[in-house]
């Protein structure tokens, strides 16, 4: 089953802490499960980071609004980093789809930095 959860990140909002973000929220990801996540990154550049807990492997796929694969990281860590870079600032649609490959969950931080 594919759980979608939504998380909206605005240039206005998001402001570096130090190590931490201002937007930065913890889900479980279930064993043998796939989640999706909507985001809504606004500004010239955001950083998407999902990191899990360790103790699975977690892939992770990233689409645009219109469908296209724009990242992928099927390593066999629980940590993906991407910067998503638009040219005009605007807001744009984003999924994030996140496959816990273990037998039990994993507790993942999602975490979307503006970078502008």
């Amino acid at each position: 089953m594919l759980n979608v959860k939504a998380i909206v990140a605005a240039a206005a909002l998001i402001v570096p802490l130090g190590a931490a973000y201002a937007n930065t929220r913890a889900y479980n990801i279930d064993a043998n499960t796939r989640e999706s996540f909507n985001l809504r990154l606004c500004g010239p550049a955001v950083t998407v980071t999902a990191d899990g807990d360790d103790d699975t492997d977690l892939d992770y796929w990233l689409y645009n609004s219109a469908g296209q694969l724009v990242h992928r990281d099927l390593d066999r860590t629980d940590m993906m980093i991407r910067t998503i870079y638009r040219r005009d600032g605007s807001c744009g649609n984003y999924r994030l789809v996140v496959r816990n490959l273990g037998d039990i969950y994993n507790r993942m931080q999602l975490s979307l930095d503006d970078l502008a």
